[in-house]
Protein backbone atom coordinates (compact mmCIF):
# COMPACT_ATOMS: atom_id res chain seq x y z
CA UNK A 1 0.00 0.00 0.00
CA UNK A 2 0.99 3.58 -0.64
CA UNK A 3 -0.05 6.40 1.53
CA UNK A 4 0.61 10.02 0.46
CA UNK A 5 0.26 12.70 2.70
CA UNK A 6 -1.77 15.56 1.27
CA UNK A 7 -1.54 19.11 2.57
CA UNK A 8 -1.29 22.75 1.28
CA UNK A 9 -3.04 24.30 -1.27
CA UNK A 10 -4.67 23.13 -4.48
CA UNK A 11 -1.39 23.02 -6.65
CA UNK A 12 0.74 21.24 -3.92
CA UNK A 13 -2.12 18.63 -3.33
CA UNK A 14 -2.12 17.66 -6.83
CA UNK A 15 1.69 17.70 -7.08
CA UNK A 16 1.42 15.29 -4.22
CA UNK A 17 -1.13 13.19 -5.49
CA UNK A 18 -0.02 13.44 -8.90
CA UNK A 19 3.87 11.63 -7.78
CA UNK A 20 1.93 8.56 -5.27
CA UNK A 21 -1.05 7.79 -8.09
CA UNK A 22 2.03 7.02 -10.74
CA UNK A 23 3.90 5.08 -8.01
CA UNK A 24 0.93 3.05 -7.37
CA UNK A 25 0.48 2.55 -11.22
CA UNK A 26 3.83 1.88 -11.48
CA UNK A 27 4.29 -1.05 -8.68
CA UNK A 28 0.80 -1.76 -8.84
CA UNK A 29 -0.44 -0.68 -5.17
CA UNK A 30 -3.52 0.40 -3.65
CA UNK A 31 -2.82 4.50 -3.07
CA UNK A 32 -4.27 5.83 -0.23
CA UNK A 33 -4.56 9.64 1.54
CA UNK A 34 -3.46 10.72 4.45
CA UNK A 35 -5.91 13.81 4.67
CA UNK A 36 -5.46 14.65 8.50
CA UNK A 37 -3.33 17.81 8.29
CA UNK A 38 -6.74 19.75 7.42
CA UNK A 39 -8.48 19.14 10.67
CA UNK A 40 -6.26 21.85 12.25
CA UNK A 41 -5.03 23.39 9.15
CA UNK A 42 -7.61 26.64 9.60
CA UNK A 43 -5.94 28.37 6.20
CA UNK A 44 -6.39 25.08 4.03
CA UNK A 45 -8.74 22.82 3.27
CA UNK A 46 -8.53 19.27 0.95
CA UNK A 47 -9.49 20.35 -2.76
CA UNK A 48 -8.76 17.05 -4.71
CA UNK A 49 -12.20 16.48 -4.72
CA UNK A 50 -13.13 19.33 -7.99
CA UNK A 51 -11.68 16.27 -10.41
CA UNK A 52 -13.46 13.56 -11.02
CA UNK A 53 -11.17 10.75 -9.67
CA UNK A 54 -12.08 9.33 -6.36
CA UNK A 55 -9.98 8.32 -3.48
CA UNK A 56 -9.63 5.94 -0.40
CA UNK A 57 -8.40 7.72 2.40
CA UNK A 58 -6.10 6.02 5.03
CA UNK A 59 -7.08 5.20 8.32
CA UNK A 60 -4.82 6.09 11.53
CA UNK A 61 -4.45 2.29 12.10
CA UNK A 62 -3.18 2.28 8.32
CA UNK A 63 -1.06 5.28 8.81
CA UNK A 64 0.91 4.48 11.72
CA UNK A 65 1.74 0.81 10.33
CA UNK A 66 3.40 2.07 7.01
CA UNK A 67 5.37 5.00 8.73
CA UNK A 68 6.64 3.11 11.45
CA UNK A 69 9.89 0.41 10.72
CA UNK A 70 9.33 -0.27 14.16
CA UNK A 71 5.31 -0.89 15.01
CA UNK A 72 4.42 -0.79 18.55
CA UNK A 73 3.25 -4.18 20.23
CA UNK A 74 -0.22 -3.04 20.24
CA UNK A 75 0.27 -2.35 16.05
CA UNK A 76 1.92 -5.91 15.98
CA UNK A 77 -0.90 -7.51 17.60
CA UNK A 78 -4.22 -5.62 15.81
CA UNK A 79 -2.09 -6.50 12.47
CA UNK A 80 -1.98 -10.37 13.46
CA UNK A 81 -5.79 -10.65 14.00
CA UNK A 82 -6.14 -8.43 10.83
CA UNK A 83 -4.32 -10.60 8.86
CA UNK A 84 -1.57 -8.47 7.60
CA UNK A 85 1.08 -10.10 5.76
CA UNK A 86 3.42 -7.44 4.92
CA UNK A 87 6.68 -7.93 6.43
CA UNK A 88 7.27 -4.93 9.19
CA UNK A 89 11.13 -4.35 7.59
CA UNK A 90 9.52 -3.12 4.31
CA UNK A 91 7.64 -0.34 5.60
CA UNK A 92 9.07 2.90 4.91
CA UNK A 93 8.15 6.49 5.63
CA UNK A 94 9.84 7.92 2.53
CA UNK A 95 10.43 11.84 3.08
CA UNK A 96 11.28 14.16 0.56
CA UNK A 97 15.18 15.42 1.11
CA UNK A 98 15.38 18.31 -0.81
CA UNK A 99 13.40 19.96 -3.72
CA UNK A 100 15.40 18.45 -6.53
CA UNK A 101 14.39 15.46 -8.54
CA UNK A 102 14.73 12.01 -6.08
CA UNK A 103 15.55 8.91 -8.53
CA UNK A 104 15.32 6.83 -5.19
CA UNK A 105 11.51 7.21 -4.99
CA UNK A 106 11.02 4.85 -8.29
CA UNK A 107 13.41 2.26 -6.29
CA UNK A 108 11.15 2.39 -3.13
CA UNK A 109 9.89 -0.88 -1.49
CA UNK A 110 5.69 -1.63 -2.23
CA UNK A 111 4.51 -0.34 1.71
CA UNK A 112 5.92 3.59 1.53
CA UNK A 113 4.20 6.18 3.10
CA UNK A 114 4.99 9.66 1.17
CA UNK A 115 5.85 13.17 2.57
CA UNK A 116 6.83 16.03 0.40
CA UNK A 117 6.05 18.16 -2.16
CA UNK A 118 7.52 16.16 -4.94
CA UNK A 119 6.90 19.13 -7.59
CA UNK A 120 8.62 18.07 -10.57
CA UNK A 121 6.75 16.42 -13.57
CA UNK A 122 9.60 13.76 -13.71
CA UNK A 123 7.90 12.16 -10.74
CA UNK A 124 4.68 11.37 -13.10
CA UNK A 125 6.10 11.50 -16.80
CA UNK A 126 5.96 8.10 -17.60
CA UNK A 127 2.14 8.43 -16.94
CA UNK A 128 1.00 11.63 -18.29
CA UNK A 129 -1.96 10.60 -20.10
CA UNK A 130 -3.60 8.89 -16.78
CA UNK A 131 -2.96 12.21 -14.89
CA UNK A 132 -4.51 14.30 -17.03
CA UNK A 133 -7.84 12.42 -17.04
CA UNK A 134 -7.70 12.17 -13.56
CA UNK A 135 -7.46 16.02 -13.32
CA UNK A 136 -10.45 16.61 -15.21
CA UNK A 137 -12.92 19.27 -13.33
CA UNK A 138 -16.10 17.55 -12.35
CA UNK A 139 -18.22 20.43 -12.09
CA UNK A 140 -19.08 22.24 -15.12
CA UNK A 141 -18.23 26.68 -15.39
CA UNK A 142 -20.80 28.66 -13.64
CA UNK A 143 -22.17 31.60 -16.39
CA UNK A 144 -19.30 34.07 -16.27
CA UNK A 145 -15.80 31.79 -16.93
CA UNK A 146 -18.14 29.77 -18.90
CA UNK A 147 -18.13 33.00 -21.32
CA UNK A 148 -14.16 33.25 -20.76
CA UNK A 149 -14.07 30.08 -21.74
CA UNK A 150 -16.09 30.37 -24.27
CA UNK A 151 -14.16 33.60 -25.62
CA UNK A 152 -10.50 31.83 -25.32
CA UNK A 153 -11.21 28.91 -27.11
CA UNK A 154 -11.80 31.48 -30.21
CA UNK A 155 -9.28 33.68 -29.95
CA UNK A 156 -5.48 33.51 -29.47
CA UNK A 157 -5.27 33.45 -25.46
CA UNK A 158 -2.47 33.89 -23.37
CA UNK A 159 -3.50 33.06 -19.54
CA UNK A 160 -1.16 35.53 -17.27
CA UNK A 161 -1.61 34.72 -13.82
CA UNK A 162 -0.09 37.01 -11.27
CA UNK A 163 -0.53 35.87 -7.59
CA UNK A 164 0.19 38.23 -4.35
CA UNK A 165 -2.51 37.31 -1.95
CA UNK A 166 -0.24 35.69 1.31
CA UNK A 167 2.58 36.41 -1.45
CA UNK A 168 2.02 39.81 -0.28
CA UNK A 169 0.55 39.64 3.16
CA UNK A 170 2.45 36.81 5.16
CA UNK A 171 5.68 38.16 5.90
CA UNK A 172 6.88 34.49 6.18
CA UNK A 173 6.03 33.55 2.99
CA UNK A 174 7.11 36.44 1.00
CA UNK A 175 10.55 36.16 2.80
CA UNK A 176 10.22 32.46 0.99
CA UNK A 177 8.21 32.71 -2.04
CA UNK A 178 8.73 36.07 -3.10
CA UNK A 179 6.86 37.55 -5.73
CA UNK A 180 7.09 37.83 -9.34
CA UNK A 181 7.65 41.82 -10.08
CA UNK A 182 5.99 43.98 -12.92
CA UNK A 183 9.07 44.03 -15.01
CA UNK A 184 8.84 39.80 -15.42
CA UNK A 185 5.27 40.25 -16.72
CA UNK A 186 5.69 43.03 -19.26
CA UNK A 187 8.90 41.10 -20.94
CA UNK A 188 7.12 37.81 -21.10
CA UNK A 189 4.27 39.72 -22.48
CA UNK A 190 6.33 41.30 -24.97
CA UNK A 191 8.24 37.47 -25.83
CA UNK A 192 4.91 36.17 -26.83
CA UNK A 193 3.34 39.49 -29.15
CA UNK A 194 6.57 38.58 -30.96
CA UNK A 195 5.87 35.41 -31.78
CA UNK A 196 2.08 35.72 -32.07
CA UNK A 197 -0.20 37.54 -33.39
CA UNK A 198 -3.27 38.99 -32.45
CA UNK A 199 -3.04 37.81 -28.36
CA UNK A 200 -5.66 38.19 -26.02
CA UNK A 201 -3.92 38.39 -22.70
CA UNK A 202 -6.45 37.21 -19.71
CA UNK A 203 -4.87 38.62 -16.82
CA UNK A 204 -5.89 36.38 -13.60
CA UNK A 205 -5.07 37.38 -10.10
CA UNK A 206 -6.28 37.09 -6.45
CA UNK A 207 -5.43 40.67 -6.78
CA UNK A 208 -6.93 41.72 -10.01
CA UNK A 209 -7.76 45.47 -8.79
CA UNK A 210 -3.79 45.85 -8.16
CA UNK A 211 -2.74 44.86 -11.74
CA UNK A 212 -5.70 46.75 -13.11
CA UNK A 213 -3.80 49.49 -11.91
CA UNK A 214 -0.57 48.32 -12.19
CA UNK A 215 -1.12 47.67 -16.14
CA UNK A 216 -3.29 50.73 -17.27
CA UNK A 217 0.08 52.81 -17.77
CA UNK A 218 1.26 50.01 -20.50
CA UNK A 219 0.35 49.72 -24.11
CA UNK A 220 -0.99 46.49 -24.41
CA UNK A 221 -4.08 45.37 -26.61
CA UNK A 222 -6.58 43.53 -25.96
CA UNK A 223 -6.79 42.63 -22.38
CA UNK A 224 -9.44 40.52 -21.00
CA UNK A 225 -9.24 41.29 -16.73
CA UNK A 226 -10.77 38.03 -15.02
CA UNK A 227 -13.08 39.10 -12.18
CA UNK A 228 -13.49 37.67 -8.35
CA UNK A 229 -14.12 34.04 -8.72
CA UNK A 230 -15.86 34.10 -4.78
CA UNK A 231 -13.75 31.67 -3.63
CA UNK A 232 -13.86 29.29 -6.47
CA UNK A 233 -9.95 29.04 -7.09
CA UNK A 234 -9.98 26.06 -9.41
CA UNK A 235 -12.21 28.16 -12.02
CA UNK A 236 -8.51 30.47 -12.46
CA UNK A 237 -6.67 26.99 -12.82
CA UNK A 238 -9.36 25.95 -15.51
CA UNK A 239 -9.51 29.08 -17.43
CA UNK A 240 -5.57 28.69 -17.32
CA UNK A 241 -5.32 24.90 -19.64
CA UNK A 242 -7.68 26.86 -21.97
CA UNK A 243 -6.05 29.17 -23.16
CA UNK A 244 -3.60 28.42 -25.84
CA UNK A 245 -0.54 29.87 -24.33
CA UNK A 246 0.23 30.82 -20.31
CA UNK A 247 2.34 33.47 -18.15
CA UNK A 248 2.97 31.59 -15.19
CA UNK A 249 3.58 33.21 -11.70
CA UNK A 250 6.24 31.65 -9.30
CA UNK A 251 2.98 29.53 -7.97
CA UNK A 252 2.41 25.96 -8.45
CA UNK A 253 -1.09 26.64 -8.86
CA UNK A 254 -0.09 28.19 -11.78
CA UNK A 255 2.28 25.40 -12.62
CA UNK A 256 -0.91 23.11 -13.27
CA UNK A 257 -2.98 25.32 -14.95
CA UNK A 258 -0.02 25.67 -17.51
CA UNK A 259 0.58 22.21 -17.58
CA UNK A 260 -2.88 20.87 -17.87
CA UNK A 261 -3.28 23.27 -21.22
CA UNK A 262 -3.35 20.19 -23.89
CA UNK A 263 -2.58 23.18 -26.69
CA UNK A 264 -0.13 21.37 -29.45
CA UNK A 265 3.05 24.06 -29.69
CA UNK A 266 1.92 25.73 -26.81
CA UNK A 267 4.25 29.05 -25.44
CA UNK A 268 4.52 28.42 -21.59
CA UNK A 269 6.94 31.19 -19.91
CA UNK A 270 8.32 30.93 -16.35
CA UNK A 271 10.11 33.34 -14.00
CA UNK A 272 13.30 32.50 -13.58
CA UNK A 273 13.27 33.46 -9.92
CA UNK A 274 10.95 30.86 -8.03
CA UNK A 275 12.03 31.19 -4.41
CA UNK A 276 13.33 33.77 -2.86
CA UNK A 277 15.37 32.19 -0.24
CA UNK A 278 18.25 31.15 -2.05
CA UNK A 279 18.78 27.46 -0.78
CA UNK A 280 15.90 26.37 -2.34
CA UNK A 281 15.98 28.69 -5.32
CA UNK A 282 19.35 26.61 -5.92
CA UNK A 283 17.10 23.22 -5.88
CA UNK A 284 14.64 24.19 -8.71
CA UNK A 285 16.23 22.22 -11.83
CA UNK A 286 13.67 19.88 -12.12
CA UNK A 287 10.55 22.02 -11.73
CA UNK A 288 10.19 23.40 -14.88
CA UNK A 289 8.98 21.12 -17.61
CA UNK A 290 12.09 21.71 -20.92
CA UNK A 291 9.39 22.53 -23.12
CA UNK A 292 8.96 25.79 -20.91
CA UNK A 293 10.68 28.53 -21.62
CA UNK A 294 12.54 30.26 -18.54
CA UNK A 295 12.80 34.17 -18.54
Amino acid sequence: MIIVKIDGGLGNQMFQYACAKSLSLSKKQKLKLDIESFNWDQLRQFELSIFTEKHQYASQYEIELTKSFKPSLIYRLKSALLGYKTPYFKQRHFLEKSFNFDVNLAKSLKDIYLEGYWQSEKYFKINEKIIREIFRFKKPPNEYYGGLITSAEACNSVSVHIRRGDYVKNPETNNYHGICDINYYIKAMSYIIKLQSNTVFFMISDDIEWVKNEFKCFNFQNIVYVENNKGEDFEDMRLMSICKHNVIANSSFSWWGAWLNETPNKIVLAPSIWFKNKEMQEQIEDLIPIEWTVI
